[in-house]
């Protein structure tokens, strides 16, 4: 990492100590129940919401810090629920560019639960860390799983689920497939029936 990158990094961080409460409250006019490290980036670094190149300039930099306040938001958010909203977490998995955030946007009744986790679920250990948590504090919990197959069109698939279908591509675990279901986990078997979710959609 640059000189600059630190300093941006280090700003970044000092932001988020001395102003943490009103940063979430700032995340949450912006973004609403919506939780992500990309958004949280917008927040925490002015430098990087400063413009598109800023964007990718300094995003490695932003995301120690864009990382913490997103999961204080998901913390708080389960410590807190909102009590005229269903009693759903809807989580997002799949690669960078499958089209997650395509599917929200086109998809706005998943936003009518508690919140919607906009993450890739890549690290198994946080993944199922968060689902047991969300899970816990009384949420039903729904895994969106956004697909891409190279080479063809785009291709929207639902399926709601009691089995505990997740994200496909977790280290170390092959595919899933769920006989009857049309869905694809890449958590181990003996976690499948603990986790009720809803694969939503491959890109094909």
């Amino acid at each position: 990492m640059s000189g600059e990158e630190k300093a941006v990094e280090q700003r970044a961080f000092a932001r988020l100590q001395q102003s943490r409460p009103a940063l979430a409250a700032e995340y949450r006019n912006k973004f609403g129940n919506e939780i992500s490290t990309d958004n949280a980036r917008e927040v925490v670094s002015p430098e990087y919401a400063a413009s598109k190149e800023g964007r990718t300039r300094w995003s490695a930099a932003t995301q120690k810090s864009a990382s913490a306040l997103a999961d204080h938001l998901f913390d708080d958010a389960l410590r807190n629920p909102d009590p005229a909203k269903p009693r759903v977490v809807v989580m997002t998995a799949g690669g960078t560019g499958a089209g997650k955030t395509t599917i929200l946007r086109n998809n706005r009744e998943l936003a009518d639960g508690q919140f919607v986790y906009d993450s890739n679920l890549g690290s198994k250990k946080s993944s199922v860390h968060k689902i047991d948590a969300a899970r816990a504090a009384g949420n039903q919990v729904r895994v969106v799983f956004a697909h891409r197959v190279a080479g063809r069109g785009v291709h929207r698939r639902s399926a709601a689920a009691s089995d505990g279908r997740g994200p496909s591509g977790w280290p170390g675990r092959s595919r899933a497939h769920v006989p009857g279901r049309g869905g694809e986990s890449g958590i181990p078997h003996e976690k499948i029936r603990r986790r009720p979710a809803s694969a939503v959609c491959r890109r094909r």
